[in-house]
């Protein structure tokens, strides 16, 4: 079993599970946002990026702490968002092109 599983930042998942969708509630959150991988963010961040024709950080950032269920962005949820940026950067999933994120084609 210890090779069908894979521990990243400490969150674990099947090692043939790529494909990481947002889980959106339905009402207010009943989950801590340290309980929300970056990977499952990211997909809510690609979501509103493509939606959109740029967008700027802290537009998405609120926008996806509204997603998730969120009344306001306290600084755990802050500091979420921007690790989650920083994550895509990495990843080289977005570009910031004049201020305004976009996905990386």
């Amino acid at each position: 079993m210890t090779n069908e599983i894979v521990i990243e930042e400490g969150f674990v998942r099947f090692k043939n599970f790529t494909e990481i969708c947002a889980r959106i509630p339905i009402g207010t959150q009943d989950r801590n946002i340290e309980h929300i991988s970056k990977p499952e963010i990211a997909d809510a961040m690609i979501t509103v990026i493509r939606n959109s024709f740029g967008i700027d950080k802290d537009a998405l950032c609120a926008e996806v702490t509204s997603i998730f269920g969120y009344d306001r962005m306290g600084p755990k949820i802050t500091k979420t968002m921007n690790d989650t940026i920083a994550y895509m950067l990495e990843k080289n999933m977005v570009i910031i092109m004049d201020g305004k994120m976009h996905i990386n084609c």
